[in-house]
Parts: C-alpha cells; sequence; structure tokens
C-alpha cells in the first residue's frame, strides 16, 4: 500500500506541476499610490516586496484622515498588507492573457471627487 501511495501522491504533484504550467501566472513589477485628496486620506507605505525568486507581494495602506460617510464611524486606514503574486495568480485560471506587462488603474471616489488612485504594474510570464 505504501508504494501505491507513494505512486498516487507522485502523481497528483505532477498534475499540479502542469496545472501551473498552463496557468495564468503573474509577477508584480510595480505599485504606485497617490492621495488626490490630501484633507481625507494620506499614503502611509505603498511597494512590491520580493519574497523569492518567482514570489512577490504588494503592500499599500492610506490612512484615513476623517470620517468617509456621514454617521458612520471613522475607519482609520485602508489597505491590503502582503497580497502575493502566487495568490493572484490561483484565482485568475482559465482568463486568457498572453505573455507580456499589464496594469491595472484603480481609484477611489465619494461624492464624484475622487480621493486616492492605485496602479498596479505586472507582468504575465507564462499564459
Amino acid at each position: 500500500m505504501g508504494g501505491a501511495g507513494g505512486k498516487l501522491l507522485g502523481l497528483l504533484l505532477c498534475l499540479q506541476c502542469l496545472t501551473e504550467l498552463h496557468g495564468v501566472f503573474i509577477r508584480f513589477t510595480n505599485v504606485t499610490c497617490e492621495s488626490k485628496d490630501l484633507t481625507m486620506s494620506i499614503v502611509e507605505y505603498c511597494a512590491v516586496t520580493t519574497l523569492s525568486k518567482n514570489k512577490n507581494s504588494i503592500s499599500l495602506r492610506y490612512a484615513m484622515l476623517k470620517p468617509v460617510f456621514r454617521n458612520i464611524e471613522k475607519e482609520k486606514y485602508i489597505s491590503i498588507d502582503g497580497l502575493t503574486n502566487t495568490e493572484v495568480s490561483a484565482k485568475i485560471r482559465g482568463v486568457p492573457m498572453p505573455k507580456g506587462f499589464y496594469a491595472l488603474f484603480t481609484k477611489w471616489s465619494t461624492e464624484n471627487i475622487t480621493r486616492v488612485l492605485t496602479n498596479y504594474y505586472f507582468e504575465v510570464i507564462s499564459p
């Protein structure tokens, strides 16, 4: 039974490798953060961190200086901490994206006023 279990485990690992090779794999190249309304929020940090040769993460935090909406308790910050490229890659399996460099531009607005802008830059390594 030990030999059969070992072969099964080896087969499962091989299938996992093939799935990863044929899935979309991205690597973050940069992230930029900008506060457009300095009375409401400021950028505390915004960075890409290298964890290993093929793994990196993004972390960003906007400190909130006043409540976003009336009658709602004030949030101290909005943040994304330690989101890895492998976590994102696992979520976008099956999305057709050829190799290359991409950018995702995001903004957060209230009352038709842009408050913060965050731009994510990444590279698709394997489609």
